[in-house]
C-alpha cells in the first residue's frame, strides 16, 4: 500500500478510501452484534462521516495481536451526536473492520 498506516493521517485515508470503494471486510466473531456494519444496522456513509470526524485524539494505534507489521485503529470519536467506537486494521488495501457501534452499547474493549 505505500503508506505509514500507523499514522492516522496516513490510517484515516486508507480507510476511507477502503470504505468508499467497497474494499473492505467484517472480521468474523462470536458476537456480530458489535459490528452493526456487517449486520446492516449502520450503513457504510454513516462509517464514512464517523472516520471523517475523527481526530487524531480519538484515535489509537495499536499492534494486532503483537504484530510489528500489522496495525489496529481504534477509533473513539463523537459524530451526529452520538460517541462511536470503531475498531480495525489492514492486511494490503484491504480493511478488516472488527467493531462498529454507538460507544456504551457494548463492552468498550470490543
Amino acid at each position: 500500500m505505500g503508506t505509514d498506516l500507523n499514522k492516522w493521517d496516513s490510517a484515516k485515508r486508507a480507510m476511507l478510501a477502503a470504505l468508499r470503494e467497497g474494499s473492505y471486510v467484517h472480521e468474523p466473531r462470536r458476537d456480530m452484534r458489535r459490528n452493526q456494519l456487517a449486520t446492516n444496522e449502520v450503513d457504510v456513509a454513516t462509517v464514512i462521516r464517523v472516520v471523517e470526524a475523527t481526530r487524531g485524539q480519538d484515535a489509537r494505534c495499536s499492534p494486532l495481536h503483537g504484530s510489528l507489521a500489522v496495525f489496529k485503529w481504534t477509533l473513539q470519536p463523537s459524530c451526529d451526536g452520538r460517541k462511536w467506537y470503531i475498531k480495525g486494521y489492514f492486511t494490503g488495501p484491504l480493511l478488516h473492520i472488527q467493531s462498529v457501534h454507538a460507544a456504551g452499547m457494548h463492552s468498550e474493549g470490543t
